[in-house]
């Protein structure tokens, strides 16, 4: 009997990591298998997804390091040869090396989603043995084969009436309505705008916030951004690629401590399509919002310009792909 073709997924912690990863597992056939890390976020998305996981111990740096790192690499060549994988991706993040590291040893190719223009250091130190790196930005510099493929986007998320959206929502279709993204890990000062309009607040497990609808975590984001009228942001990687899918008038407002400054990087290769506001200066944001209830066209030019940038096919074009590895 044929064997099945199996794609192994590896990394996670955040859903700037994951959720590209679970997009693009939707978009394939055959046997999958995540890695994970230990985060309960990353269980959750996965158990949601309905795919299957194993989680893998975090080798985080600390004097322990090394018998964390190698326990995660044993387990990872174990997960390996019971699966037996045709190719592993790695989706970033200090979770995806040890299975990365697996590979390797077992002659196994992998490939390595980058969705931010500066890489992280994980995918740094991959890049130049992967057999492709898929990148969301043409500006990405990473050595080996980069494919400047797009991030994939859950298959679901498909623009839908506003009227619909709003009705699920429990909103008022006529009144202007601004999304606020706290993002997978939450952001407070995104959390605490005060914003004089009806408001979507998505917060972040565990985070609270005031506004019209205020949800930890919301699974059919199709309807959040379809009620929507503008978008709050932090300029993480994915949460651009959704935001342009639907030509959404956006405030970026790039994470100050983010690793090697990326989701600024990432905020500024978008140029006059977005609003970038550093959060130092968060106030500016009710000056936006303004504009949005006087019916500046500002607002839909900024969204049509956004637009420009989304790689809806992204997650067929990388599996495609794939198939030839």
């Amino acid at each position: 009997m044929v064997r099945e073709r199996g794609i192994l997924f590896a990394g996670g912690g955040t859903g700037g990591h994951l959720y590209p990863g679970i997009a693009l597992a939707q978009s394939l056939s055959g046997r999958r298998l995540f890695l994970c890390t230990e985060r309960p976020f990353d269980r959750s998305a996965l158990d949601a997804a309905r795919l299957p996981y194993r989680v893998l111990p975090s080798p985080r740096l600390s004097p322990s390091f090394p018998v964390r790192f190698g326990r995660a690499v044993a387990e990872s060549l174990r997960a390996l040869r019971e699966f037996r994988p045709d190719v592993l991706v790695g989706l970033g993040g200090y979770g995806s090396v040890p299975p990365v590291a697996a590979a390797m040893l077992l002659g196994i190719p992998y490939v390595l989603l980058e969705q931010n223009i500066r890489p992280g250091k994980a995918n740094r130190a991959l890049a130049p043995m992967a057999a492709r790196v898929y990148a969301q930005w043409r500006e990405t510099r990473l050595p080996g084969r980069v494919v400047a493929a797009g991030s994939p986007i859950r298959p679901g998320l498909r623009r839908i009436p506003k009227s619909q959206a709003c009705a699920r929502l429990g909103l008022d279709p006529d009144r202007p309505t601004v999304l606020v993204l706290g993002g997978s890990q939450g952001a407070g000062a995104l959390n605490a705008l005060d914003l004089d309009v009806q408001t979507i607040r998505i917060t972040g497990r565990g985070r609270t916030a005031r506004g019209t609808v205020v949800l930890e975590y919301l699974d059919e984001m199709e309807l959040a951004y379809s009620a929507a009228d503008l978008a709050v942001s932090r300029a993480g990687a994915l949460a651009i690629a959704e935001l342009a899918c639907f030509g959404l008038p956006t405030v970026l407002v790039p994470y100050p401590h983010a690793a090697d400054d990326h989701q600024r990087a990432n905020a500024r290769a978008l140029g006059d399509a977005v609003w970038v506001v550093e959060e130092s200066e968060i106030g500016r944001i009710a000056e936006i919002v303004a504009k949005l209830v006087s019916a500046d066209p500002e607002v839909h030019n900024r969204g049509r310009a956004l637009q420009r940038f989304a790689r809806p096919e992204a997650a067929r074009t990388i599996a495609e792909d794939l198939s030839s590895i």
